[in-house]
């Protein structure tokens, strides 16, 4: 996906030879996804896959398939996505 890209820390639009910068979003779009919790969009309430959720204590076991299918709706194509015993997050 191409789009308008942003910087990882601060979020702000990234901005070069005075020109908004335009690259591969595709990264960013997952980072966003999974670090946003539902209602945050408000194009789109129910997109937030929450992923600070699952550091409290018992994971959901439909997790995985919905964060997968939030994936997929905003044009992220994603073979699998994998919740080891340690918390660590995998995306295919």
């Amino acid at each position: 996906m191409t789009g308008l890209l942003t910087d990882n820390e601060t979020q702000e639009l990234m901005i070069a030879g005075g020109r908004l910068k335009v690259g591969d979003t595709e990264t960013q779009t997952v980072e966003l996804v999974l670090n946003t919790a539902p209602g945050e969009w408000k194009e789109t309430p129910l997109l937030g896959a929450d992923a600070r959720r699952l550091m409290g204590g018992c994971t959901d076991p439909f997790w995985p398939g919905e964060t997968k299918r939030m994936l997929r709706a905003c044009g992220v194509d994603v073979k699998s996505v994998a919740v080891s015993s340690d918390g660590t997050i995998t995306i295919e």
